[in-house]
């Protein structure tokens, strides 16, 4: 079979060309493998691109499943004079690609990519928001920023493909993004494109349709605007790129590539920056679990696959700034035991632990059975009282320990309102008391399609955390997501309130929302609510490091960290007791008919995750992509996560009551635990700290 560079394997080769050899064989674990769907589906990518062809009506539809046919059949259709093709297949050489749009009128001819990215048409022109501000003495353009050029690239190897394989054409290529500054003029909009999967497994096939009889007139005004990119294509196309080979001409690289493809022929690996995310990673390769990082490693360095991950990459090394890995890897140093401690600059901070010091905790960590893990006992208490500010105010009981889910869909959900806008349909909420006794007290979901649950989850939210005694309780988060998704509530509620469609309260639901948030004012200044939540993932970078969590903070991997060294938490959580009758009450544990849920387990590799012991969120995501979903190395939550991904499929898809139940469950579980993990993290260190 003719093997062709595709866009997408462009894409992969512009990271590392060396993925060439891994991409689409499956002998090669691929932790991207599911994450390309699971964004698109979670953004309303899919939604997105099939609104697109409303803009450019009368298109036909290139369905055919074999490429050669795709190939032929686009051929046949461009040889009318005028015509509009969706999914149309252009090949030349060893290049294919699929267009998203193509309108061609005599040789004038429309490339449209449509996607998900969000623009803003009330921040300036492109050149201003893809550009950083331009040097007055130079009079050259600047570079284009790295946060779109990957889709201008992608843009680029489809315009080069066209222009190659058909010289007389006049070829515009145009890049379609929603846009952030538009309203939705109808309600309902994500809901007239629903997600259809054809078959089974790795040959699934997954697309979205619009809803029978919708015509332009039903999407109303467009959310969509299509941008013009010829200046930005023609400049990719006619220079250069930055490869771990070093630079190249865009024209060369795509030969070269291609050619290296068709022919089966495997690119020598280089080892760079580009090997830290490398998604052909896995931690215990074997034959049926290949891992590329491994023998790309042990091709340059001639260390067996078997002993690499001992020797500690420093692929590994926590949180690198820009430009760090590079000047380590071209002093030669490729393994954490390359390091000369005598030299390595750890910068102070202001309190605990500073970003080099858990660099230096990781690379050098002495740890023994007396002491497996570092803890700032001092600084805690310090924090606890209320002695730095800055991190927190003095903890007030009862402690509140909250953990929301929620989504930013592409196309709204009513009338009036813009795309990305925050929704948010779920919250857990633990309570512990001052005498140490704790509670899974309340909880929220609405799952309902169409249906945005913003204003209802926040009445509940404030029902919870201003119950009679609960008031004045001090609140806790892990990373700012929650901080974010309150403030993106409250611009919403804002807009709201501007268009006359607010509910009658929302003056109080606006000040509940300050009370809570730190954000920023017109003027740029932070603004701080009397009731601010509490960041516990700042506080965990401060205070703990465990050589387990590999400089790392996300309750993920401090959780498992906490179980492994606490005595106190292996003491209270591997009894029954959770969910229990006269134990520690909870909403959704124990589950399988248990007597009460057990925390605390081992086997024979140490103590279980927790969350390896919930049922599986989805049949056909395994736990180790589930994971990469989930965190950024900041604590942040990515864009499509886990929860972000189930809701989006309730919304979208054609789902069954039994899996949207199925769904529902597994979900509230999830966020159970997730608060559930910050009231054991936090009872470890007050425990170490009485110590």
């Amino acid at each position: 079979m003719t093997r062709y560079l595709s866009k997408s394997r462009f894409k992969v080769a512009l990271e590392c060309p060396r993925k060439l050899a891994y991409v689409g064989n499956k002998a090669y674990v691929n932790t991207k493998q599911h994450n390309d769907f699971l964004k698109s589906l979670a953004e309303g990518g899919f939604q997105v691109g099939e609104l697109a062809k409303f803009l450019y009506p009368g298109g036909i539809e290139i369905e055919d499943e074999k490429q050669v046919d795709q190939i032929s059949h686009t051929l046949k259709l461009l040889q009318e004079d005028e015509v509009t093709i969706y999914e149309a297949t252009l090949q030349y050489g060893d290049w294919v690609a699929r267009i998203d749009v193509l309108k061609k009128q005599g040789n004038r001819v429309e490339l449209i990519e449509v996607k998900s990215k969000s623009f803003d048409s009330r921040a300036g022109d492109i050149n201003e928001q893809w550009r950083p501000a331009r040097n007055s003495n130079s009079a050259q353009l600047p570079r284009i920023r790295t946060s779109i050029l990957p889709y201008l690239q992608d843009v680029a190897f489809q315009t080069l493909l066209a222009r190659e394989a058909h010289p007389q054409w006049q070829v515009t290529p145009f890049l379609m993004v929603v846009d952030k500054a538009a309203k939705a003029s109808v309600d309902g909009l994500n809901q007239m494109f629903k997600i259809h999967r054809i078959g089974q497994g790795e040959d699934q096939r997954i697309y979205a349709r619009a809803q029978p009889g919708l015509t332009a007139d039903s999407i109303g005004a467009p959310v969509l605007k299509s941008l013009d990119v010829s200046q930005f294509v023609n400049e990719i196309i006619e220079g250069t790129i930055q490869t771990p080979g070093g630079e190249k001409f865009f024209r060369d690289a795509a030969k070269e590539w291609a050619h290296a493809y068709a022919c089966g022929h495997t690119i020598d690996p280089i080892i760079g920056p580009q090997c830290r995310g490398c998604e052909f990673f896995s931690d215990q390769p074997n034959e049926t679990a290949r891992s590329g990082f491994h023998e790309c490693w042990e091709k340059v360095t001639h260390i067996p696959v078997s002993e690499i991950s001992a020797k500690r990459p420093i692929t590994k090394l926590y949180y690198p700034v820009k430009g760090e890995m590079a000047s380590y890897l071209s002093q030669g140093i490729r393994w954490m035991d390359e390091f000369d401690e005598a030299n390595f600059e750890v910068q102070t901070a202001e309190q605990g632990m500073s970003r080099t010091a858990r660099q230096y905790l990781q690379i050098f960590g002495k740890w023994t059975e007396e002491k497996p893990f570092e803890f700032d006992a001092r600084l805690w208490r310090e924090i606890e009282a209320g002695q730095h500010p800055d991190i927190s105010p003095r903890f007030t009981y009862p402690l509140h320990f909250i953990d929301f889910e929620g989504s930013r869909p592409a196309l709204p959900f009513l009338a009036g309102k813009r795309p990305y806008g925050q929704i948010a349909f779920q919250f857990s909420h633990h309570i512990m008391h001052e005498d140490g006794s704790i509670e899974h007290a309340n909880e929220y979901i609405n799952l309902t399609p169409g249906l945005d649950p913003s204003v209802e989850f926040v009445c509940e939210l404030h029902k919870a955390l201003c119950a009679p005694g609960m008031d004045n309780g001090t609140v806790f988060m892990w990373s700012n997501y929650e901080n974010t998704m309150l403030n993106g509530l409250r611009d919403e509620l804002l807009d709201l309130r501007l268009a006359g469609k607010a509910p009658a309260d929302v003056d109080d639901m606006i000040a509940f929302l300050e009370m809570l948030t730190v954000r920023k004012d017109k003027s740029n200044k932070k603004v701080t609510g009397e009731r601010a939540m509490v960041d516990l993932y700042k506080i965990a970078l401060k205070c703990f490091f465990h050589p387990d969590t590999e400089g790392r903070a996300s309750i993920k991997v401090v959780l498992p960290a906490a179980l492994k060294t606490s005595a106190f938490l292996k003491q209270k959580y591997s009894e029954p007791i959770y969910g229990a009758p006269g134990g520690i009450p909870s909403k959704n544990f124990p589950f399988d008919d248990a007597a009460g849920m057990v925390w605390w387990q081992e086997n024979e590799e140490g103590v279980i995750d927790p969350y390896h012991l919930l049922p599986p969120m989805f049949a056909d995501l395994s736990q180790q992509e589930l994971d990469a979903l989930e965190q950024d190395e900041d604590g942040s939550i990515k864009e499509g996560g886990a929860a972000t991904t189930a809701y989006a499929r309730m919304q979208f898809g054609d789902i069954s009551e039994a899996e949207r139940e199925a769904t529902r469950k597994a979900l509230l579980r999830y966020c159970e635990l997730d608060t559930l993990a910050m009231v054991m993290i936090v009872q470890a260190w007050q425990d170490w700290a009485r110590d």
